[in-house]
């Protein structure tokens, strides 16, 4: 058993409730060439279509009362999605990371707790260890392909709390997009599909 099916047992997990969304197909995005980090920063960080996708998922779960996390792996990704929420939903989300001063990241996470901070997103730093019971819905901005990392950027989310007996958690699938996002794609379903979400 996986660590995720013995805290299921458990009983301490919420129920995850997985929204799959289909980003749209664009020419100039699949036939990218390059290594990796450079694929990476055309085809998701730079990504106009998915991040504008990625901000109106948030905007509609913000609007039916959810507090809403989005993972990112780079703060020029975090960058560009806060830009898009600016003008989305001015005020509503803020951006953390690394270089946040500590003080700030403290109390973002008690106002996100407190639900008075309706949206944050945020790096690898609250990938692990950071403990928010009240989150509502998780939205995964990375895309990548390691079940570990996955269940890491979703598990901020599934700690049960009062009342809180279910959360949303929104992947986005580059089903149009270069071959490695395809296949990174799959791959999280696959992870999915065997933690019988």
């Amino acid at each position: 058993k996986t660590e995720y099916n013995e805290l299921q047992d458990k009983q301490v997990l919420a129920k995850p409730k997985i929204v799959l969304v289909k980003v749209p197909g664009f020419h100039e995005y699949v036939s990218l060439t390059g290594n990796y980090s450079a694929v990476y920063k055309r085809g998701i960080v730079k990504n106009r279509a998915r991040n504008m996708l990625i901000i109106q998922q948030a905007s509609k779960l913000i609007k039916k009362g959810y507090t809403v996390l989005i993972m990112v792996e780079m703060i020029e990704h975090g960058n560009e999605l806060i830009k898009f929420a600016e003008i989305e939903m001015p005020g509503v989300f803020t951006f953390l990371h690394g270089e946040t001063k500590a003080e700030i990241r403290e109390q973002e996470k008690m106002m996100f707790t407190d639900k008075k901070r309706k949206g944050v997103i945020a790096t690898r730093i609250w990938s692990e260890g950071v403990n928010i019971k009240s989150i509502g819905a998780v939205i995964n901005a990375v895309g990548g392909e390691s079940e570990l990392a996955t269940i890491q950027r979703f598990g901020r989310g599934l700690r049960k709390d009062s009342g809180k007996k279910d959360v949303v958690l929104v992947d986005f699938i580059d089903a149009d997009a270069h071959r490695w996002f395809q296949k990174h794609s799959m791959k999280r379903i696959c992870h999915y599909s065997k933690w019988g979400w």
